[in-house]
């Protein structure tokens, strides 16, 4: 939220990247949970200019969390097949 055209009326703007990784973890965990058929699939994460920087803390945040649930009974356990970030030295 925050860049480009996008805007909330939250005031939920993210600052930082160990915070965009947070939310879109949340985020995928709770889409997982509505779609739980789409938890099996391949995902990949990708981005251009500053997402090349958002792309690594997304899917570093991802494995960390699989770490975390190692071994629980989790229909919404991610695996990123593939990412691709272009630009992160974007400042």
């Amino acid at each position: 939220m925050g860049t480009g055209y996008s805007c909330s009326d939250l005031a939920e703007y993210v600052k930082d990247e160990d915070t965009l990784s947070e939310m879109f973890w949340e985020g995928l965990q709770r889409s997982f949970a509505e779609h739980e058929a789409y938890a099996r699939c391949p995902l990949s994460i990708a981005g251009q200019s500053h997402g090349g920087k958002y792309v690594p803390h997304i899917a570093s945040k991802i494995d960390e969390k699989n770490r975390q649930n190692e071994g629980r009974h989790s229909t919404s356990r991610a695996s990123p097949s593939a990412t691709a970030g272009s630009n992160p030295s974007c400042r």
